[in-house]
């Protein structure tokens, strides 16, 4: 059987990437398979740096796109870094202050940095202002645990403030005091 010129030459590419070679990994663990990318760039970094196959080769055995080989990852920059301890620093000092108090802080401190960055470091570092908490009903001795029923006169008293307000525009406030038994006010 012949083959063309072509279907040699393909083969012989073949042998040099060794695309036959699916289920072994270059970095000689067999047992783990390449699922993230990072994994499969790394991975093709190293085919390409080892002269195992070219770029292009290798990007299409380990389905990236060229342009994720060539990606090289952005450092951050001293004055972003010094803007997020700034911020970490105000939050851990003012806890009570929000995100945009805290953002108003660091541009005093002379850095640049936006609200949106603000909140989303201290996202990050779970510096976040909880909620205020709902306002809990009195409840002990002084007023009952459980609301007592009136059993005599004089044993039970309501009290209540009466706001309300004239007809001139004046307001006034009463106190209103009631027992419960006999349903009297008291004057």
């Amino acid at each position: 059987m012949t083959q063309s010129p072509r279907e040699g030459k393909r083969r012989a590419q073949e042998d040099v990437c060794r695309c036959h070679a699916r289920d072994e990994d270059l970095a000689g663990d067999h047992r783990k398979k390449a699922v993230s990318a990072a994994h499969r760039r790394d991975l093709a970094r190293l085919a390409v740096s080892g002269k195992q196959c070219s770029q292009r080769k290798a990007a299409t055995y380990f389905r990236l796109h060229r342009s994720t080989l060539r990606y090289r990852p952005k450092f951050a920059s001293s004055k972003k870094e010094e803007a997020d301890a700034a911020i970490v620093d105000l939050s851990l000092e003012h806890p009570e202050l929000g995100s945009d108090k805290v953002g108003r802080l660091v541009r005093n401190r002379g850095l640049r940095v936006s609200n949106e960055r603000v909140r989303q470091v201290r996202r990050e570092e779970c510096l976040q202002v909880p909620p205020p908490k709902k306002k809990q009903s009195r409840s002990g001795t002084s007023t009952g645990l459980h609301p007592t029923k009136a059993e005599y006169r004089g044993h039970v008293w309501t009290w209540d403030f009466i706001h309300n307000s004239t007809v001139k525009g004046g307001s006034f406030r009463t106190l209103s005091v009631i027992d419960e038994y006999t349903r009297e006010a008291y004057e």
